[in-house]
């Protein structure tokens, strides 16, 4: 799969679902990304105590959803902190 340059990444700093599919994190993009789920740009994910990640993908054409863990460590409190 390639991403255009011109993409841009979101991330949700709420903890969220991760049993939730493509069509529960598109209805999330909305009200907590204040973003359009099929803008063409890719929309991360976190679960609760940050062991996996979720990355929504629109492609303009239908829709992609990547899971994957991160590395032990990787996503520190510093990274969803909004302060």
């Amino acid at each position: 799969m390639l991403i255009a340059s011109d993409v841009r990444a979101y991330i949700c700093r709420d903890p969220v679902d991760m049993r939730k599919a493509i069509d529960g994190l598109s209805y999330l993009v909305e009200p907590l990304l204040a973003q359009k789920p099929a803008s063409g740009n890719l929309f991360v994910f976190v679960a609760r105590d940050r062991s996996k990640v979720k990355v929504l993908y629109w492609d303009r054409t239908d829709g992609f959803e990547s899971r994957g863990c991160p590395v032990v460590g990787a996503l520190g409190p510093q990274v969803w902190d909004p302060q």
